[in-house]
């Protein structure tokens, strides 16, 4: 199992789908939903862009994270993350 930093910070390694699920696509769609209900009762939503100031954030700071975990999805699937 590999730790937290490992996971999100180094491109090195694989993840299979249980671990690309439970640790990267549901936490970050629970969270994005709460925060976009969050931003909505602040008023804070934007409804043309479809974020709000608190949703907005957590997606600026998660992007490089997920490219990351993307990259040792790959891995797993034995393809490239670097070429076509």
């Amino acid at each position: 199992m590999m730790d937290f930093k490992k996971f999100y910070f180094s491109p090195e390694g694989r993840v299979n789908r249980q671990q690309w699920w439970l640790r990267l696509t549901l936490p970050v769609l629970v969270i994005t939903m709460i925060l976009g209900m969050i931003d909505a009762t602040t008023g804070r939503f934007d409804p043309e862009t479809g974020l709000g100031l608190f949703s907005g954030i957590f997606s600026l700071i998660v992007l490089i994270p997920s490219i990351i975990v993307y990259i040792k999805r790959f891995h797993d699937r034995d393809k490239s993350a670097g070429g076509c």
